[in-house]
């Protein structure tokens, strides 16, 4: 037999919190970063659409298998040390999961291949794992 919110809430219990999903922990963490000096970063598109064209059907894939959710890059100074310091911009990806999502191989790669090439490259299940990444307060 199931009760009605309102039979629950007389009961006194109370739903458990669900975790958040995904989308809103990408929104958060693009709210943070937007207050983070130095940084400029956006959604990545990404993912499939149906098409039809000349009564034909078919699925049609945006952008490029596993790069991350988030992507930009953030301002820093170059310590050459032959070199006067200069401004250079390190490339950033942040590949999103709520709490139990698990990386696919496609985005593991990516996000090597970026930190391979000198960039920041990390998980993030919320905007304290962002903070953390980026070595922020």
């Amino acid at each position: 037999m199931r009760i009605t919110r309102a039979e629950a809430a007389a009961l006194g219990r109370k739903r458990s919190p669900r975790p958040p999903k995904e989308r809103e922990i990408q929104k958060a963490i693009l709210a943070f970063l937007r207050t983070v000096p130095g940084v400029v970063a956006w959604k990545s598109g990404g993912g499939m659409f149906r098409l039809e064209y000349k009564g034909k059907a078919r699925m049609v894939r945006m952008g490029h298998r596993g790069v991350s959710d988030i992507i930009g890059w953030r301002a820093d100074v170059s310590t050459c040390q032959r070199c006067t310091p200069s401004r250079v911009a390190l490339f950033l990806a942040i590949e999103v999961k709520a709490a139990r999502g698990v990386l696919t191989p496609e985005q593991q790669a990516f996000l090597d291949a970026v930190k391979a090439a000198g960039g920041i490259a990390f998980v993030a299940r919320s905007v304290s794992d962002v903070a953390a990444g980026l070595g922020v307060g």
